[in-house]
């Protein structure tokens, strides 16, 4: 199984199951009470932002450390953790997905993620991946504007 697929299949996994989890929906900004409703009884869900999932937004988080990523995605990570996220802007024209990423000496030193960008008719883009992890030279992005496309993998 290639390695793009598992997270593929996470991502839609996780789609798939939001109504029943709780709503995501348009919205702009940090945290994520302007994109996400939890139904009662739900689980906490602090990986999830409304932070657009852009080329530019992924390559913000360059170098930054655990409580600047935890100050621009307005909420902790994954187990309030800052090494999970999941963007849930629906907003057309703008990225949801995932996002992995790796410290080193405090500071981020690895990205990857995964996301599909919204379009006006409510549907979802291809799945475009963007790798940052200069230590393992691996630097790749497959959105629109890039040339260094990632490898299949």
């Amino acid at each position: 199984m290639s390695k793009i697929f598992v997270p593929t299949v996470m991502l839609f996994s996780l789609l798939a199951v939001t109504p029943v989890m709780g709503r995501a929906h348009a919205a702009t900004g940090a945290g994520n009470s302007a994109c996400w409703t939890s139904d009662p009884g739900d689980e906490e869900r602090p990986e999830i932002t409304c932070r657009d999932l852009s080329e530019a937004t992924l390559k913000a988080l360059e170098n930054k450390t655990s409580k600047e990523i935890v100050q621009f995605f307005g909420v902790p990570g994954k187990e309030h953790k800052p090494t999970h996220f999941e963007g849930m802007d629906n907003s057309t024209g703008r990225y949801s997905g995932n996002v992995d990423l790796t410290y080193v000496h405090g500071r981020v030193r690895a990205i990857d993620a995964l996301v599909a960008q919204a379009q006006a008719d409510g549907s979802a883009s291809e799945m475009v991946r963007f790798i940052w992890n200069p230590e393992k030279n691996r630097i790749c992005s497959d959105f629109p504007q890039s040339r260094n496309r990632c490898p299949d993998e």
